[in-house]
């Protein structure tokens, strides 16, 4: 068996400092000195922990909050559109400094054909519309597809309306039920 000693060694501060009284302006350098010094730390600090730099941090927080704000717009279109939606939310990317991808446009692809009726074609059109102006901030394509969809709606009017003038008596089977409850039958 080996014994072993050790032996401690121990250095006194203040025998290696000295200390020397510094003027005020001494002093306020160095108390600047070391505020920059305890900054630059905390910097350094946070670059290991994420390892982005205050400007890169900052490209990335812009790049989540327009992430979130691309998704909800195009989740209500593709909430109102419903039925008409042709598959899901299509959105485009952007790599972050962080190397994560980071949505910064979308699109949500509506089916605007006209429906079998004029009917069906209001009804359809007026949806197109409120799928299109869904998000709080509708894009100028958002708006021209509104156009669009309200275009599409004043035409299927005046095809109903043309369609009426021309044959008063096919009006929709509703009013013709109510014709016929209200009709009372001739007595002789």
């Amino acid at each position: 068996m080996i014994d072993s000693a050790t032996s401690t060694i121990s250095y006194s501060a203040h025998s290696a400092a000295r200390h020397e009284k510094l003027s005020p302006a001494k002093e306020a350098e160095k108390a600047r000195i070391e505020a920059r010094l305890s900054v630059l730390e905390k910097k350094i600090e946070k670059e290991k922990t994420t390892g982005l730099d205050p400007a890169e941090e900052d490209q990335k927080k812009r790049l989540q909050a327009r992430d979130s704000e691309v998704r909800a717009h195009e989740m209500s279109h593709l909430a109102a559109a419903g039925g008409l939606a042709s598959g899901g939310m299509r959105l485009t990317y952007q790599t972050g400094p962080d190397g994560r991808q980071y949505a910064v446009g979308g699109s949500v692809k509506i089916d605007t054909s006209k429906a079998g009726t004029p009917e069906e074609t209001i009804q359809k059109a007026q949806q197109i519309r409120a799928a299109a102006l869904a998000p709080s901030d509708p894009s100028s394509q958002d708006l021209q597809v509104a156009a669009w969809a309200s275009q599409m709606e004043a035409e299927a009017r005046n095809e109903l309306a043309t369609q009426k003038r021309s044959d008063p008596e096919a009006t929709d089977s509703r009013q013709a039920l109510v014709y016929l409850d209200n009709a009372t039958p001739d007595s002789d």
